[in-house]
């Protein structure tokens, strides 16, 4: 609890106030963090859609990581190759990470046309008709900029809903107020403020999915919401250079090697050893794209002892040579 501000009189005794305290904490980059970095997801697409009266729509696939919001209304969502509905309300969010096409109707037993010109900014917001109530919904989608790091986040679901009775569903609402404001807006500043915000909400979306995911799915994601594997993914990601062996992984997990080894596997779907080659190459080759540093001082900062070893490993692991790296 914070005690209200002394205030300052004029009387006989003037009480002056305390200098300001600023608190202050050094943010460490975390392993999320440090890959939606290397993973680089652009400028956001921000669109909205708004229909009244029985609509049905096919979407077709789409790039990249894709994030909506009904912000009034309700609607019916399924996934091609998928039979069942999903029946979305307002407040609902959701994500679609694999590009799948997918129907969204008023109706799911009408027949749907083609949505793909649906999406045109220049005509949003369209005005109802006969003052029929709306469904409102705002969203938008990612293109990630790496696509060999795309593994790291390979296991969400192709599609996820956060429900507006979720917990979780709180954290959202400022931000998709904010989102959906911003999307109509002619003010200096709207498009940055809509970038940044999809960039708020994609986070929170995949923290959720975090703290959210069953037990049985197997993900980096899932490793990182757990306390003994996430301090693991933390000594890899915090020293990349270090001479890491298992016994040392396990040790900061506080497990035995033998339980370490499983149970990361299973988590993550890679081998510790594995994973920790491929977060070292994943930096590298965002230093080779940056084109500042020759492949030999990289190789050194990921530890590697010679530049021929790290060629050998960067290609085995990616597919490319650090020069094909550093051209493309």
């Amino acid at each position: 609890m914070v005690a209200d501000a002394p205030k300052i009189g004029h009387g006989p005794r003037t009480l002056h106030p305390f200098p300001s305290v600023i608190l202050s904490r050094t943010y460490m980059p975390d392993p999320l963090s440090q890959v939606l970095t290397i993973l680089r997801p652009g400028r956001a697409i921000g669109s909205g859609l708004e229909l009244s009266g029985e609509w049905s729509f096919r979407f077709p696939s789409h790039d990249g990581i894709k994030f909506s919001a009904l912000m009034r209304g309700t609607c019916w969502l399924r996934l091609q190759g998928h039979q069942a509905w999903q029946r979305l309300d307002a407040g609902d969010c959701f994500l679609m990470t694999h590009g799948v096409p997918f129907d969204l109707a008023s109706n799911p037993n009408l027949p749907p046309q083609d949505g793909a010109e649906l999406y045109d900014l220049s005509s949003w917001p369209l005005v109802p008709e006969n003052g029929e109530e709306s469904t409102l919904i705002v969203g938008g989608r990612f293109v990630l900029a790496e696509g060999d790091a795309v593994p790291l986040l390979s296991a969400l679901p192709s599609f996820y809903v956060v429900r507006h009775a979720s917990p979780y569903a709180a954290v959202l609402n400022f931000a998709l107020q904010q989102f959906a404001t911003e999307l109509e807006s002619d003010q200096p500043g709207a498009s940055l403020l809509t970038d940044h915000l999809a960039h708020v909400m994609f986070v929170h979306l995949l923290r959720i999915y975090l703290a959210d995911a069953p037990p049985e799915a197997t993900s980096w994601l899932r490793a990182l919401g757990d306390k003994r594997l996430s301090r693991s993914l933390a000594a890899m990601h915090g020293q990349p250079a270090h001479a890491w062996s298992l016994q040392d992984l396990a040790n900061a997990a506080g497990m035995s090697r033998t339980s370490f080894a499983a149970a990361f596997k299973q988590a993550v779907g890679y081998s510790p050893m594995e994973y920790l080659t491929m977060w070292r190459m994943l930096l590298a080759k965002e230093q080779l794209r940056q084109g500042k540093t020759t492949a030999a001082s990289i190789a050194a900062q990921i530890g590697y002892r010679s530049e021929a070893a790290f060629s050998t490993a960067f290609k085995r692991t990616l597919g490319i040579s650090p020069r094909q790296a550093r051209t493309n």
